[in-house]
């Protein structure tokens, strides 16, 4: 049975986890008549050339896609190639670029 009474939680802030995401996010939001950052924050992974030129533009998480790629290729030839490897953890870096689509919580602001 749903709880009809349940107080229905508004979230500060949406994460989409690739650049589409983002984009479908945005619309969704306008759509709804909200705007981002003044009703919600939105932060995406990717920095997508065309994040700049979003209204607002997005901050994002730039990752190196291309390494990412590379790397994931190299592991998987390495396996293909036979032997018994042991499972690679392998780091690479990431960085947050702070643009307009991020605000202050809605009810902290005065």
């Amino acid at each position: 049975m749903v709880n009809t009474k349940a107080k229905y939680i508004k979230p500060t802030a949406i994460l989409a986890l690739d650049s589409i995401l983002s984009l479908g996010v945005l619309q969704a939001l306008r759509d709804r008549g909200l705007s981002c950052p003044e009703s919600v924050s939105l932060v995406g992974f990717d920095d997508a050339e065309w994040a700049v030129v979003t209204s607002p533009p997005l901050t994002v998480v730039a990752q190196p896609v291309y390494e990412i790629g590379a790397e994931a290729f190299r592991l998987l030839l390495r396996r293909m190639q036979g032997g018994n490897h042991r499972p690679v953890r392998k780091v690479l870096p990431a960085s947050l670029v702070v643009r307009e689509s991020v605000g202050a919580p809605p009810d902290t602001r005065h």
